[in-house]
C-alpha cells in the first residue's frame, strides 16, 4: 500500500452561545457556501431589515467573502452574544502518518 499525501480540506467552525458547530469541506468555496447557509439560517436574529436584505443579496450573487465580512461587522455591533465563523485550511493525515504518530507517542512513554 502506498502512502500518498491527501489534498487539503477546509474546516468551518461556527462558534455560538450553545457551543461550536464544525464541518469539513473539500473546497474553500464549499466551506464559504456552508458559512453563508448558517448566516441565512439565522438571518431573522439580525434586527435591521436593511442588513438582512444586504446579506441575502450578497449570498444570492455568490459574493461569499463579502457576505461573511458583512455578517462579522453586524455581529460586532450586535446586542446579543458574539458569534464567530472561521474557515481554516488543514491537511489530512494518511493512515501511514497516523500510525507513525501513534508509534512515536507509544515510544515516548
Amino acid at each position: 500500500m502506498t502512502d500518498t499525501t491527501k489534498p487539503p480540506v477546509w474546516v468551518l467552525s461556527y462558534t455560538h452561545r450553545h457551543g461550536d458547530d464544525i464541518s469539513v469541506h473539500e473546497t474553500e468555496v464549499a466551506a464559504k457556501i456552508a458559512a453563508c447557509a448558517i448566516i441565512i439560517e439565522w438571518l431573522y436574529e439580525i434586527e435591521e431589515e436593511l442588513d438582512q436584505e444586504k446579506l441575502c443579496k450578497l449570498v444570492s450573487e455568490g459574493m461569499y467573502d463579502e457576505a461573511i465580512k458583512t455578517w462579522e461587522e453586524i455581529q460586532s455591533c450586535a446586542s446579543w452574544e458574539r458569534e464567530t465563523i472561521e474557515i481554516n485550511q488543514r491537511e489530512i493525515a494518511t493512515l501511514g502518518q497516523a500510525i507513525q504518530g501513534l508509534q512515536q507517542v507509544l515510544e515516548d512513554r
